[in-house]
């Protein structure tokens, strides 16, 4: 038997973004954002003033947005088996201009070689990737994948995505057990 397509999201389940986004704000801007987690999608956005937004999707993302919230724990070790067992993509849509940070960033820290990451544009939607499994935790993409034809599509629960819960056709998880058990 072949070894299903895996298309892993970035930001949200590998990488703590959350984290990254408030200690580079903090450091560069003096700014703190009082939720630890965000409890929806664009709250960190929403918690800015229009220039610090601009900022940090212009320079801060070029001072450690994406990386300075390290991985989550245990993702290193469920990277490892993924790629093991599963034909593996990194699927992101982290702009363009972060695409040489990114790439040298997963090769250092899980050893992911540029092939297997794949970047989507801003409005673009992964379920054109085609993949027998996807994990993902945006509302928008999660929604998506569910129209992909006899795909699995795992939802990784975070607070941002309580609204889809009921929604059919998306097994929730939330840690890496609860994701091999799903495979």
């Amino acid at each position: 038997m072949s070894k299903p397509t895996f298309a892993l999201d970035l930001d949200g389940i590998v990488c703590d973004w959350d984290r990254g986004v408030r200690l580079c704000l903090k450091r560069h801007l003096g700014v703190e954002i009082k939720e630890k987690v965000s409890p929806f999608w664009s709250y960190v956005d929403s918690q800015l003033t229009p220039e610090q937004t601009k900022w940090l999707w212009t320079e801060g993302i070029l001072k450690g947005m994406y990386t300075l919230g390290g991985l989550y724990p245990d993702t290193a070790e469920a990277v490892a088996r993924l790629r093991r067992e599963t034909r593996f993509t990194i699927l992101t849509m982290r702009p363009l201009v972060v695409e040489r940070l990114t790439l040298k960033y997963l090769w250092h820290k899980l050893g992911i070689p540029p092939e297997e990451v794949f970047f989507i544009l801003p409005d673009g939607d992964k379920a054109d990737f085609v993949a027998d499994i996807y994990l993902e935790d945006s509302p928008v993409q999660l929604a998506n994948l569910t129209h992909v034809n006899g795909a699995t599509v795992l939802g990784w629960k975070r607070r941002w995505n309580e609204d889809l819960r009921a929604w059919r056709g998306i097994r929730w998880v939330d840690s890496w057990k609860g994701v091999f058990e799903n495979i």
